[in-house]
């Protein structure tokens, strides 16, 4: 458990980062009439999706509960979206740094 003295915006600012990247990847899809090609958005786009829903998810959970078990549980989703979609792994590098750094100080 974190103290509560100890609070960090770390995990404030990668919620943000991953809030602003499900915005802009949902107007990126949008903006190009839909779903472009249904059979890569199925496979690849859709599982990537949900795992950065689950990181934010998490993220949120963590810093709510203060518990950094469950920013273990985003950093493996930011870093489970970023192998499920190459290119645009650059967007979740500092989310997922953003909340190790928070979760080993809040464990050290």
């Amino acid at each position: 458990m974190m103290c509560e003295k100890e609070k960090s915006r770390l995990p404030w600012v990668s919620a943000a980062i991953g809030g602003t990247y499900l915005l802009w990847i949902a107007y990126y899809i949008a903006g190009s009439g839909g779903i472009v090609w249904p059979g890569i958005s199925v496979f690849v786009i859709v599982p990537h999706l949900l795992c950065t829903v689950l990181a934010v998810a998490c993220t949120v959970a963590g810093i709510l509960n203060q518990q950094s078990r469950a920013s273990l549980y985003g950093i493996i989703s930011y870093g489970m979206a970023a192998v499920l979609f190459p290119p645009f792994h650059v967007f979740l590098i500092l989310p997922a740094v953003l909340m190790a750094v928070w979760h080993f100080k809040a464990r050290a």
